[in-house]
């Protein structure tokens, strides 16, 4: 504690410091790099909002751009760190994120592994190949070798086709041009608490042939808390014990081993979220032609993702994880064909698989029992998945004339998509598609393999009809073996009345086809969805007041036909809901329905190395109504400090409103006989249950040593601190977060309790990280 309050103090003695420097500083003539910083937040240049370099304020899109500057400074580690930064942006589970590799909502808009939003790095697909995905948003990526990070509010499937429904994130890695010399390293230690260490490195050179080369580095390890020291006042993860009674596949439901007293085993409390994340890159550039491959590992624990007294969460000997690998192959060829005409060629290759580690034990089923009457083996539920994508771009800009440009191409992909292998027992063999004991039966099985393809057209005028006023118009036109064909428009007009202000109106369409692990998932899958489509609408107006202040305010409309979302089973007799629980909800076309909302940016340079940033968030659906598991109300604030370019500064605030819980998430909602019929016993709510889950606010705080130099070799150390404040807080669960905890007296005698996803997951408190750079 004294050393938070020492931090806060400090930073604010440094801002009545710098006002009594401030006449010194305003009259002088030294370069100022904060003002450096503060001007590149209004002038950041963007390429994914219409397939070119642009002035963020002239692109054709609401985009808000990360800088590596800002990367830095403020100390994330993850993508996902800097999402929870950004407006509209909601995070249920932080890393490690189970199962699924991401777990939050844009605008409102999500899914099981967010499947609804498009993640590019230097033009390459990222997303889950089977599943749709969204991978290496966690530990299993690096930021150490990124330029920008694009975030594309609203639809761009006009342009990048079905993913991108939500939104799309798009990153631009470091070029080495930019290199002062023939050779640079930046390397990275990182240490913090659980246990906690990372090295990463970047590596780049330029040889005299042109040729230039760059490899990217990172292992991130940590034992993490294991959910002990994160709040659970439901106990869903603590003071537990095994059912006293478990069915098995050879004698049906039989007791459980009990002790002399006649009582079941407790479980171990508290949830295995450690790490052993691996990801490495390379990128060789000679001329017009580019080679890259990379590679991720994500190794994790299955974290908070399931309730702890149906699974063995943290007991020893018994995993519990979900292995994930991706891999990246990919050339590019960029030229110019003549003074009007550019071509840009993207062959890619993209492989992502669930290796067989990835599962867990039942504490209710197929576990190990061990009496008089019976010995049984524990029977791991083990996953596998196997899913590859060869894809072909083509993009030319044509200049008609310097009022006129026209983006066009096309894009042709195959697929082959395994749907995941569910093994119960025996090993799995992952080079075979032949599962020898299927999940639930132990009976063989083949595993479907689904081989698509699909091709698309795009096209995109934009035509400067003024010096202030740019029309952009899009069409592209997707093909789907499996759905068909679908046009997809767009149109966009961007007005600069003067060059302080920027005005735009946007509208743009988007589509989606429902996943494999939609169609087909072993709980909640349905073979009968259609796709969905959306039509969003808004409005952005951007003005730099004077040199020192820049606002942005941003208004949209969306509406949604034949939204995928999980809900509850509406007809048990078409859809019979099985033995353990599945499809007592599961993925449905749910009709049509609208989102709206409002997001708001201030930058004000208070003095010149002072910089102040607030973006704030409004969501709703229909007429101001809650979305099940979002934030109306969010608001992010960052003040940095730069004193004499050698001491930095960074405080982060996050506050996240009240957040409403779906009505299956009945930890949430006050007991009446409905939905205690619905659990079929007494259960556990939260004190004074009233549907929502209460708000938070979080500091982050970031403390950097900058241009230390020793031996030629230069050092930046830093001191991270999260959660400053050790704030104890949950989050909403994921999704239904229909797991119904019964009350301690009746918990190990209800055999398999409803529901199996958390209400709510646990989060850690105050963690500190040190960070050592070092560039020579």
């Amino acid at each position: 504690m004294r050393l938070i309050i020492t931090s806060i103090a400090l930073l604010v003695g440094m801002f009545f410091i710098d006002f009594s420097l401030k006449a010194q500083h305003d009259s002088g003539t030294t370069f100022c790099s904060e003002c450096a910083a503060f001007d590149q937040l209004w002038n950041a240049e963007v390429i994914s909002a219409s397939r070119k370099v642009q002035k963020k304020n002239e692109a054709a899109g609401s985009v808000v751009v990360i800088t590596a500057e800002m990367i830095q400074k403020r100390g994330y580690l993850t993508l996902e760190e800097v999402l929870e930064d950004v407006p509209g942006i909601d995070i249920s589970i932080r890393q490690p994120a189970g199962e699924y590799s991401a777990h939050f909502i844009c605008r409102g808009i999500s899914d099981v592994g967010q499947t609804n939003m498009l993640l590019i790095v230097d033009g390459v697909i990222r997303n889950d190949v089977s599943n749709g995905w969204m991978r290496n948003i966690g530990y299993d990526f690096s930021l150490t070798d990124i330029e920008r990070i694009e975030i594309i509010y609203g639809p761009g499937s006009s342009l990048y086709g079905a993913n991108a429904y939500a939104g799309i994130i798009y990153i631009v890695t470091k070029n080495a041009d930019i290199l002062r010399r023939k050779n640079q390293v930046e390397a990275k230690i990182n240490y913090s608490s659980w246990n906690t260490f990372s090295p990463e490195i970047y590596y780049a050179a330029k040889f005299k042939n042109n040729l230039k080369l760059q490899v990217t580095g990172n292992w991130f390890y940590s034992e993490g808390d294991k959910g002990l020291k994160s709040p659970d006042p439901g106990n869903y993860f603590h003071n537990n014990y095994e059912p006293d009674s478990v069915i098995t596949t050879e004698y049906g439901k039989i007791p459980n081993d009990t002790d002399m007293y006649g009582k079941t085993k407790k479980i171990a409390d508290g949830y295995d979220n450690s790490i052993n994340d691996i990801y490495f890159k390379f990128l060789a550039n000679h001329g017009n032609f580019t080679l890259g491959a990379s590679f991720s590992s994500r190794d994790e624990g299955l974290s908070s993702e399931v309730v702890g007294y149906e699974y063995f969460a943290n007991t020893p000997g018994i995993d519990y994880r979900a292995h994930h690998t991706g891999k990246i192959l990919f050339t590019k060829y960029e030229m110019d064909i003549n003074r009007h005409l550019h071509s840009l060629s993207l062959l890619s290759y993209r492989n992502t698989r669930i290796l067989p580690s990835t599962g867990f034990v039942y504490t209710y089923q197929y576990q190990s029992i061990d009496n008089v009457y019976f010995t049984l083996p524990d029977k791991y539920k083990r996953y596998t998945s196997d899913g590859s994508a060869i894809r072909f771009e083509q993009q030319f800009n044509l200049n008609i004339r310097e009022v006129n440009e026209l983006i066009f191409g096309f894009h042709a992909e195959s697929q082959t998509r395994q749907y995941t292998g569910i093994w119960l027992g025996e090993v799995p063999d992952f080079n075979s598609t032949i599962v020898g004991s299927t999940y639930p039966n132990e009976k063989q099985s083949v595993v479907p393999v689904y081989y698509s393809a699909n091709l698309s057209f795009f096209v995109q005028d934009e035509m400067r009809l003024k010096d202030f006023l740019t029309l952009t118009g899009g069409l592209r036109y997707d093909y789907d073996a499996d759905f068909g064909g679908v046009f997809i428009p767009r149109i966009a007009i961007v007005s600069q009345p003067w060059h302080n202000i920027s005005i735009k109106l946007l509208n743009g369409k988007a589509f989606k086809s429902p996943t494999i692990f939609q169609l087909y998932d072993e709980w909640r899958g349905n073979p009968l969805l259609k796709p969905q489509y959306i039509n969003t609408s808004e409005l952005e107006i951007a003005i730099k007041t004077n040199k020192r202040l820049n606002l942005r305010a941003n208004v949209y409309y969306s509406a949604i036909k034949d939204l995928i979302e999980v809900a509850p089973n509406p007809d048990t007799l078409t859809v019979p809901i099985g033995p353990n629980g599945e499809k007592e909800t599961y993925y449905q076309n749910s009709g049509n329905t609208n989102i709206s909302g409002l997001s708001f940016f201030a930058d004000f340079q208070i003095t010149r190395p002072m910089i102040f940033s607030l973006n704030y968030s409004f969501t709703f659906r229909d007429y101001f109504v809650w979305i099940d598991n979002t934030a109306m109300h969010k608001l992010n604030a960052s003040i940095n400090y730069n004193l004499h370019d050698q001491f930095n500064f960074n405080l982060r605030a996050n506050y996240t409103g009240r957040v409403k819980a779906p009505s299956t998430n009945l930890y949430f909602y006050p007991k009446t006989p409905e939905r205690l019929a619905m659990a079929g016993y007494d259960y556990v709510t939260e004190d004074d249950p009233d549907g929502y889950l209460d708000g938070r606010l979080l500091l982050n705080f970031t403390f950097t040593v900058k241009n230390v130099f020793w031996n030629g070799i230069k050092f930046d150390p830093q001191i991270i601190i999260k959660n400053l404040l050790n704030t104890q807080y949950v989050t909403m669960g994921r999704q239904s977060g229909s797991g119904v905890r019964p009350i301690s007296d009746l918990q190990p005698f209800i055999q398999n309790p409803y529901g199996y996803i958390p209400p709510y997951h646990p989060q850690t408190g105050i963690t500190f990280l040190l960070r050592l750079v070092m560039t020579f």
